[in-house]
């Protein structure tokens, strides 16, 4: 497979990562990345706490790796 197709395969699997997100952390993710808020306006929008945002977000990012990356121990890729 070439270089572009390599990059659109990934682009495809990191998009139906972010799909399979439960609503509420598809919500966290998408506002901090795409729309570039911040914890607390993103708390605001959706009627959260900073802490609850900044939970989401790691478990966002954590499903999202684990998805691109395989079932291994998402910890262990720093161990």
């Amino acid at each position: 497979m070439t270089r572009a197709g390599d990059e659109a395969e990934r682009l495809v699997r990191l998009a139906a990562a972010i799909d399979s997100l439960p609503m509420k952390l598809r919500a966290v993710h998408l506002l901090g990345t795409v729309d570039g808020l911040d914890y607390e306006r993103i708390g605001f929008r959706l009627g959260l706490s900073v802490d609850e945002v900044e939970r989401c977000t790691a478990e966002a990012l954590m499903r999202i790796d684990r998805a691109l990356c395989g079932r291994r121990n998402w910890l262990g890729r720093w161990r």
